[in-house]
């Protein structure tokens, strides 16, 4: 069973690449998840490709995600974007 009360996680991380980057490099599983991007653009998406646009100081949430498999990258050539993330660790009981 999961449960919904877990530890906080909170991350933030700039990009200085126009590469695709993925967020985590081991798995951490989350219940909920708030995602913001500031400073520039940022494009979201899995390893093969990142299609979906975050414009600037622009939130969404996530549920039941394991944000080693979210990848982002700058959506404009050198203009790197940070992305910051804070949810609740999913435990298992």
């Amino acid at each position: 069973m999961i449960s919904l009360k877990g530890e906080v996680y909170a991350k933030s991380s700039a990009e200085a690449s126009d590469a695709a980057r993925r967020f985590e490099e081991t798995s951490v599983v989350l219940v909920w998840a708030a995602i913001q991007v500031t400073v520039k653009d940022m494009l979201f998406g899995d390893s093969a490709t990142q299609p979906v646009k975050y414009v600037m100081d622009e939130k969404f949430e996530l549920y039941n995600v394991d944000v080693s498999t979210l990848y982002f990258r700058n959506a404009d050539s050198s203009q790197h974007g940070t992305v910051s993330i804070v949810g609740i660790k999913a435990t298992y009981n």
